[in-house]
């Protein structure tokens, strides 16, 4: 079988260059952005227990977990001062006045302890961003940068699944395109190296 192979690539050797050159490219045109067309989540199961509890406490008490977390860091240490807890505030309601966020609360709106560190100088602002993996990610590729933000008296992180998975999701791509420069020219040149031929190669 081999050798039927070997005479059949030999006698047409140059229509078998053309044609693999013409896949190479059409797979390269193809496949260059399949990166982008991937989803970012997938992670839990819907037929899971704890899935369909979840989605019981949305449908009856209108309750969501939530995904997009804000820590906020009081510049003076306390997060109960006056000015800080003005701020707390206002970013409590920046967050929930973005398109795509549902639900937001904080430690200031609520009042909840729980929200709070123990030494007082942090804080935490949840909220909820509405959609499927692939629609939370797009809208946390805007809210994550804008805000991350340090001044006027508190510093301002993001966090919460969502943000993680978003930044899974950047980490991932940017690892492909990086596997990909490395994998097609090394393999390449071994190859060149090994059999001594580019046209072998």
């Amino acid at each position: 079988m081999f050798d039927r192979l070997a005479e059949f690539v030999v006698r047409r050797r140059l229509w078998i260059v053309v044609a693999t050159g013409i896949f190479f490219v059409a797979a390269g045109a193809i496949g260059g952005g399949v990166s982008e067309r991937l989803s970012s989540g997938g992670f839990e199961d819907p037929n899971a227990e704890s899935t369909r509890a979840e989605e019981v406490l949305r449908r009856e008490f209108d309750t969501q977990t939530p995904n997009v977390i804000l820590l906020v860091t009081a510049e003076n240490g306390d997060v109960d001062d006056p000015a800080v807890a003005e701020q707390g505030l206002a970013l409590t309601e920046e967050l929930a006045a973005q398109e795509g966020v549902e639900q937001a609360a904080s430690y200031w709106s609520l009042p909840a302890p729980p929200l709070k560190s123990t030494a007082g100088d942090q804080a935490l602002v949840i909220g909820v961003v509405e959609g499927d993996d692939d629609a939370i990610r797009e809208r946390m590729e805007e809210l994550s940068p804008h805000f991350t933000r340090s001044g006027d008296g508190i510093d301002v992180e993001v966090g919460g699944f969502a943000e993680i998975y978003r930044q899974m999701a950047t980490t991932i791509e940017e690892d492909l395109v990086r596997a990909e420069t490395i994998a097609i020219p090394i393999p390449m040149v071994l190859l060149v190296v090994v059999v001594g031929s580019v046209v072998a190669a």
